[in-house]
């Protein structure tokens, strides 16, 4: 691999020109989904780097890292909806139908293959090529949560802050994409069926 080549460097390319993109776009009302879909679209790449770690635990334990994570999710927000306004579904919905998501299938899209790429482009190019597992949990929360500052108030950013902690923490646990996956949209259905 060249020097440009190497994950962190396509990384660092890549989130740049994300910012700067989503940064353009941040005063458009429905291209802003547009443009947020199409960039997590164009992670795919990071797929081609993705190889499944070698000291990986069973599908069991990462399911279990799911259970537990979906948990501490619900726990999370239940307690924050409390203090935080915009954070109540009404909130949520009205910031979802502002970046462009009207309707029922919208949402079941970027639930089914935006939090998909989202976590296999953060988890494979970031998380994984930070060894100290602290720092690569905490780093990595920062900055998968940075591309949401154009669009969602602060109380949203401070909960989306807590939920990518408690993903990145069952990814650095379990070292298997499936683990953070399904613990977003595992969480989400959840709390879809609690608060809607």
């Amino acid at each position: 691999m060249t020097e440009w080549t190497t994950k962190p460097s396509l990384f660092l390319i890549s989130f740049v020109l994300f910012h700067i993109l989503l940064f353009l776009m941040r005063n458009e009302d429905q291209v802003f989904w547009h443009m947020m879909t199409g960039i997590f679209l164009l992670t795919t790449f990071s797929y081609l780097v993705y190889k499944r770690h070698l000291t990986s635990r069973r599908i069991g334990q990462s399911l279990l890292a799911s259970i537990i994570g979906v948990i501490a999710i619900v726990v999370l927000y239940s307690i924050l909806v409390q203090f935080l306004p915009d954070i109540r579904y009404q909130a949520i919905m009205e910031t979802l139908i502002s970046m462009g998501v009207h309707y029922r299938w919208q949402l079941m899209i970027s639930l089914a293959v935006t939090v998909a790429l989202h976590e296999l482009y953060f988890r494979t190019m970031l998380q994984e090529t930070i060894t100290h597992p602290v720092l690569a949990v905490i780093l990595t929360s920062l900055t998968s949560v940075s591309l949401f500052i154009w669009v969602l108030s602060p109380e949203q950013l401070v909960t989306l802050v807590g939920i990518q902690l408690i993903t990145a923490a069952a990814f650095q646990y379990s070292k298997r994409l499936i683990t953070p996956i399904t613990t977003v949209i595992g969480a989400v259905i959840i709390l879809i069926l609690l608060y809607a």
